[in-house]
């Protein structure tokens, strides 16, 4: 009976195909002897050597066949998150940089409209203010070369410096 089907039959999923029909017989015969059969299992498998390298080479083959699957599957895997996380990425930036933006450009409509009201309370103080921020950046730094007119209107604060009022002394 086993020698009437293949190895791959004994040793796969139809093993206990195999095995419940050899339980029929056996039993049968086991009764004659007065032995009541419980189960029949199949414990080894003596192949000759040219066979066994085969269905070791089989089995190998097999392994690396899965093996090669489950690691296309894996990568299919790793692009599907890693394209996720990148549009994930991509929409988190996006919006940071909306709202960045949506930010920025509340706090220059503040900065415009507080400078707005400081230029009408005082205009000749905020000509004043925006002529120091224009020395500051004209003449930052050592290497900087300006050439200009005296009689500029650049240079109108500074000139007028002189006749502004002395800033009253500190009591101790």
């Amino acid at each position: 009976m086993i020698a009437q089907r293949t190895l791959q039959q004994i040793v796969s999923a139809e093993r206990a195909s195999v095995t419940n029909q050899m339980f029929g017989p056996a039993s049968r015969n086991a009764e004659g002897l007065g032995i009541d059969l419980v189960d029949v299992r199949l414990q080894r498998i003596d192949l000759p050597d040219e066979v066994a390298a085969r269905v070791y080479e089989s089995m190998k083959q097999s392994f690396a066949k899965t093996a090669n699957r489950l690691r296309a599957e894996g990568k299919q895997e790793d692009a599907t998150i890693r394209s996720t996380a990148e549009r994930q990425r991509t929409v988190i930036l996006a919006d940071a940089e909306r709202e960045a933006l949506k930010t920025r450009g509340e706090g220059d409509a503040a900065a415009t409209q507080i400078y707005a009201h400081a230029y009408s309370h005082d205009p000749e103080f905020y000509a004043f203010y925006r002529s120091l921020q224009a020395y500051e950046r004209s003449l930052g730094k050592e290497s900087d070369l300006l050439v200009l007119t005296p009689d500029g209107e650049f240079f109108r604060f500074l000139k007028d410096a002189g006749r502004a009022q002395p800033a009253p002394t500190p009591r101790h």
